[in-house]
């Protein structure tokens, strides 16, 4: 037997830059009528939260989980940034933050990187006990459009103009939220719901393997700051794991070398698939 979805929400006419569109307005919170536990809804319930324990037991046998952390954070700002067009890769922003030469625009990549510091500064935030607030929202959006572009575009501040996503004007965008004086209701609704509710030395190698895995385009000087190790050591090091096809050098110069673990990009860039997808 399948439950039923409800409505979610309803679109509201709105005008915005001439044009007559609909945009849609999510239904309050608490749900009503209240969401009621059945004993299937209960029985899913138990069964995702062994799900979730099993998912946070494997992390205690990973070496360090900090390392896959860094990677996904950086993973998600740069498909939610593609949601917004921009060009960027994976491979683009690390460069950038190593000082390297991306191969996106430049103005794309810095976009993506604001994106992170936006979900670190969050992140940090909420280990200090800071509540999920309207304040704190605010200061997610004044990193993220600290500098570059939309930096004119009152960064920390809630916009009093109605925008949508994807799509050149109103008209061909693929969703237009809800318009500004909708938007105070619905954020505080959601705060009552929240607030009610190569080398021989293994050291050596352990270095150079949790600096690869951390960031896997990297350069010599960055793999020495990294590690603490000397400049040859480095340079060795990774001249031997070219030779054994683990990293690959992309730039062909004898200077300002660029190294990458292609096989953990590889990891990293594959798409996560659905739950009705087949092994």
């Amino acid at each position: 037997m399948k439950m039923k979805r409800r409505k979610t929400g309803t679109y509201v006419p709105v005008s915005t830059v001439g044009e007559a569109v609909r945009a849609f307005v999510p239904a309050p919170l608490p749900p009503q009528p209240p969401l009621e536990l059945s004993d299937a809804l209960q029985e899913a319930c138990n069964r995702a939260y062994l799900t979730l324990g099993r998912l946070d037991s494997t992390s205690a046998f990973l070496p360090d989980a900090s390392l896959f952390l860094y990677q996904y954070v950086r993973k998600e700002a740069v498909l939610s940034s593609q949601i917004e067009g921009t060009q960027s890769s994976l491979s683009d922003l690390m460069l950038f933050e190593i000082d390297g030469v991306p191969g996106a625009p430049l103005d794309d990549v810095r976009e993506v990187s604001h994106c992170v510091s936006a979900l670190e500064h969050g992140i940090q935030r909420f280990k200090e006990g800071f509540p999920l607030c309207l304040r704190l929202i605010k200061e997610l959006h004044g990193v993220l459009l600290q500098k570059g572009r939309g930096s004119d575009r009152m960064p920390g501040e809630f916009r009093h103009s109605q925008n949508w996503i994807g799509g050149t004007r109103p008209g061909n965008a693929i969703y237009v939220p809800p318009p500004p004086d909708h938007i105070a209701s619905c954020m505080g609704e959601l705060e009552r719901f929240l607030h009610d509710q190569g080398q021989s030395n293994p050291l050596i190698k352990a270095a150079l393997a949790h600096a690869l895995l951390a960031r896997p385009v990297s350069t010599v000087s960055a793999l020495t700051s990294q590690t603490g190790l000397v400049p040859n050591t480095v340079n060795a090091s990774l001249n031997a794991l070219s030779g054994l096809g683990i990293v690959q050098e992309t730039t062909g110069k004898k200077r300002d070398r660029v190294y990458l673990y292609g096989r953990c990009m590889q990891i990293m860039s594959q798409e996560i698939p659905d739950g009705d997808s087949k092994p």
